[in-house]
């Protein structure tokens, strides 16, 4: 039998000493901005239906749309303004910076 010892205990703030938690809050808000955008066009509630929307739309691959519409990360800012034309949305607001 292997003895499983626990691993060290962190802080919130030691885990995220770069603000990497706000990325990630910021991510969510992206895409829960982008996901308001595909509602308003009446496209699949299915994530991986609307990953394939999204990817054509975009050109991107389905991997990473996935990955904007679950908020894991950050378009760069070509992308958001990529986005934000498609959607007929300010950029800004996409970006959270409105």
């Amino acid at each position: 039998m292997i003895a499983c010892n626990e691993g060290p205990s962190y802080t919130q703030n030691e885990l995220y000493p770069w603000g990497m938690l706000s990325v990630t809050q910021s991510a969510k808000h992206f895409a829960e901005k982008l996901n308001s955008c595909l509602d308003n066009t009446d496209a699949p509630t299915h994530i991986r239906e609307r990953a394939v929307i999204l990817s054509k739309m975009l050109d991107i691959s389905k991997q990473q749309a996935w990955i904007l519409l679950e908020g894991h990360t950050l378009p760069d800012s070509s992308l958001i303004q990529k986005i934000a034309n498609e959607f007929d949305v300010d950029p800004k607001w996409l970006s959270g910076e409105k």
